[in-house]
């Protein structure tokens, strides 16, 4: 499938949702605005939507919400993480939860009613969801934790992302000084906090490059790592060990 862009807006983020057939993209800043951009994938060759007022810098992030196609998340260097109702027409009036953060590095839904927001410096904070429905009264049971600085938490270089599947939530931390990556339980009860006792670990990891991103499949205990070095490199571990690494031109 091809989707239609207007030449001079780099997509920097991309979320697909095949109930609501909606393909969202983020873009860089192109003088003066930022946009979030959405298709139909049964008419892909233009934008059937554009989001222009609600970023003013890079949006480095595209999240759909786990179980309401309908409730879309953005979040940008601009500092801020946006909840939007998508069925509503007008920008301005879809526009229904603002986390003020710092420059967005990740920041996605972590259950029903809680969002994460990780910033480039590595803070690292959680945060209720609300909504226009009326149907939010266990928003309040979430409760917001700021936990600052991941890097002495989690004893880490750099924080590579969250991981949130049905198994639970985890934070991905690499050190170049003794090439490792981390794979640490965020646990929700009673209170969102890291259980570092039943840490993952994998020595090695990309040796001294910095990990970029990470897969985790939970139900078949994949792991995918990768790492950019002139050509994308994606190692594969299965139950914590390494099974073989996949090399692509960039």
């Amino acid at each position: 499938m091809l989707i239609g862009v207007d030449k001079g807006m780099p997509l920097l983020s991309l979320a697909c949702n095949a109930s609501s057939h909606s393909i969202v993209a983020g873009t860089e800043l192109v003088k003066p605005d930022a946009f979030v951009l959405f298709w139909d994938t049964r008419s892909p060759g233009k934008t059937c939507r554009q989001y222009v007022e609600s970023h003013n810098d890079d949006v480095t992030e595209i999240q759909f919400h786990p179980s309401r196609p309908s409730i879309l998340l953005s979040g940008s260097t601009d500092g801020l993480v946006n909840i939007y109702d998508t069925t509503v027409p007008e920008e301005e009036d879809a526009l229904v939860q603002v986390v003020k953060h710092s420059s967005i590095h990740h920041a996605g839904f972590m259950q029903d009613k809680a969002v994460y927001a990780l910033s480039h410096d590595e803070m690292f904070s959680i945060h209720p969801v609300t909504s226009a429905d009326e149907d939010d009264s266990h928003a309040d049971e979430v409760k917001a934790a700021e936990f600052g600085d991941l890097r002495p938490v989690l004893k880490a270089e750099y924080v590579v992302q969250v991981l949130v599947d049905a198994a639970g939530s985890y934070v991905a931390s690499g050190r170049t000084s003794d090439r490792s990556l981390s794979l640490t339980p965020l646990v929700h009860t009673p209170k969102f906090h890291f259980e570092q006792s039943n840490s993952w670990m994998l020595p090695g990891a990309h040796g001294e490059e910095v990990v970029r991103s990470v897969l985790f499949d939970s139900e078949v205990s994949i792991l995918f790592t990768t790492y950019l070095f002139y050509f994308l490199y994606t190692n594969c571990y299965s139950h914590g060990r390494f099974i073989h690494v996949v090399k692509t031109a960039m």
